[in-house]
């Protein structure tokens, strides 16, 4: 009986030591493939006080991540015509951040939320001096995508 329990215990160990767990996809492997923008909830600050805020749909805006680091964004236009964009991206893994586009003309976005199937993205820009005088202007845009 005791070689009995000694051969189920170490059949057991073998078992679950052998067994793979399933690999959780990298940041970058998330974030790969076509997104459907979902909302626009976007806020403005001048001096630090609210002044405009709002949701805007997005619907049939798409922005595809390919895994070169290049992106496709396409957007429906005032006209009703769709518009398309190349560009390129840059995962900043560390910092949690995604920057799209190149020196001089680029957006850093911090991913809020990241799952195979949503996104939430969050833009800050702030800008001193803007409008008259020293005035201090900031806008948060907060981007939902899903994967299509």
């Amino acid at each position: 009986m005791k070689n009995l329990s000694f051969l189920l215990i170490a059949f057991c160990i073998l078992c679950f030591s052998s067994c793979k767990k399933d690999e959780e996809l990298s940041t970058k492997d998330k974030i790969v493939g076509e997104w459907q923008y979902e909302s626009l909830k976007y806020e403005v600050y001048i001096n630090e006080e609210l002044v405009d805020s709002g949701l805007d749909s997005l619907v049939g805006s798409t922005i595809e991540f390919k895994s070169n680091e290049t992106l496709i964004s396409s957007f429906i236009d005032e006209n009703g015509d769709v518009q398309t964009d190349n560009d390129i991206w840059v995962l900043l893994e560390e910092e949690n951040k995604i920057i799209i586009g190149d020196i001089g003309d680029r957006d850093i976005l911090e991913i809020q939320e990241l799952t195979e199937s949503t996104m939430i993205l969050i833009q800050n820009i702030e800008v001193t001096g803007s409008g008259s005088g020293n005035d201090f202007y900031r806008r948060r845009d907060e981007v939902s995508l899903t994967k299509k």
